[in-house]
């Protein structure tokens, strides 16, 4: 039996903010963009597409903070570190934290440094396609200064992108934030994120648990079979978009199906983006509240379809009422959890 917790959860990520917005082919072609596809660019270049643009939303984004989103709706007490510029996406992100109640203790880099908060521009065609534009900013300007090692102390468990860990720069931060993670006996995730982790086994090796696709832990664990994760230490969730995920570690292989999107209805999916942040979230707040394994992707399950069902990559609205068909005692909603480890 651990201790109690504060925080269901912390995560250390990328604090991106998505400005969207509907173009035509037009614009793609006369800003010189590869349509259909993701295109890094300077500061200035994305100030400046920006600027051209006649309407947009801004919505946060980011792996890390996206499944925190999650566990704040689901009821959770969740809290986040990344580095943002006091600049209108920073401000954006920020306030979006601020009115779901999610801590957000980190400083903001200077903004008169000529730097940005990391931004991505979301270009949507008539037709359906879609042009990225990104720009990381100050996204891996985050030291161990940054780290608010009491909070990780007081969290079920930390939550780390790949992105962070195969970052040169804030490798350092995010090692320091694991081994505090690690003295104060509290869980440590990771989530695949696309990357290819080489040469951070020593990162991997210290997880808990983590998190991914079939292609992610193909790419990862090249030759692997799921059977080869039974007996580990470290538990893996492999989703498979509608075959559902399997969970694999501590003596156990478990599938858990696909929550249906429509039920008793054929309809195609446009985009996963999401999906796998919020089957993280789920499992974790259920892991934090003492869930069985099982049970724990379950839920993760149906805060995946709920995130699909609601198009983009973060929770609309209150997602209480999820949680509740899982946590069956409703006056523990919000409220300190023991991390005991489910079948442990």
């Amino acid at each position: 039996m651990g201790r109690t917790a504060t925080y269901d959860l912390v995560g250390i990520g990328r604090a991106f903010t998505d400005v969207i917005a509907e173009v035509d082919n037009e614009f793609i072609m006369s800003n010189g963009l590869p349509k259909g596809r993701g295109v890094d660019v300077s500061a200035l270049e994305l100030i400046r597409i920006r600027s051209e643009l006649e309407t947009c939303t801004l919505q946060p984004g980011g792996s890390a903070s996206n499944t925190v989103a999650g566990v704040a709706s689901l009821g959770g007490k969740a809290a986040f570190i990344g580095k943002l510029c006091n600049d209108a996406s920073g401000r954006s992100f920020r306030n979006a934290f601020r009115q779901v109640d999610v801590l957000f203790p980190t400083t903001d880099y200077p903004f008169e440094s000529g730097m940005m908060s990391p931004t991505c521009l979301v270009l949507m065609t008539p037709e359906g396609s879609v042009t990225i534009v990104n720009n990381q900013g100050v996204a891996d300007k985050l030291t161990r200064d940054d780290i608010d090692t009491s909070i990780i102390s007081d969290s079920s468990a930390l939550l780390i992108p790949a992105e962070m860990l195969a970052s040169r720069e804030s490798a350092d931060a995010t090692g320091f934030a694991i081994d505090v993670a690690l003295r104060s006996n509290r869980k440590i995730a990771i989530s695949l994120n696309n990357l290819y982790l080489k040469g951070k086994n020593d990162f991997l090796a210290r997880a808990d648990f983590i998190f991914g696709n079939k292609n992610e832990f193909k790419h990862n664990f090249p030759g692997a079979e799921l059977e080869d994760f039974r007996n580990t230490d470290t538990v893996y969730i492999i989703t498979d978009g509608s075959n559902g995920a399997r969970i694999a570690g501590k003596t156990h292989l478990m599938h858990v199906p696909a929550v249906d999107l429509v039920p008793n209805a054929q309809t195609a999916v446009p985009s996963y983006v999401g999906a796998g942040d919020q089957f993280a979230a789920g499992f974790l707040f259920g892991f934090a509240r003492g869930l069985p394994y099982i049970e724990c992707g379950r839920l993760g399950a149906e805060t995946a379809a709920a995130v699909l069902r609601s198009a983009g990559a973060r929770p609309k609205g209150d997602w209480t009422s999820i949680a509740a068909r899982y946590i069956h005692a409703p006056a523990m909603l919000g409220r300190p959890s023991s991390i005991k480890g489910p079948e442990a």
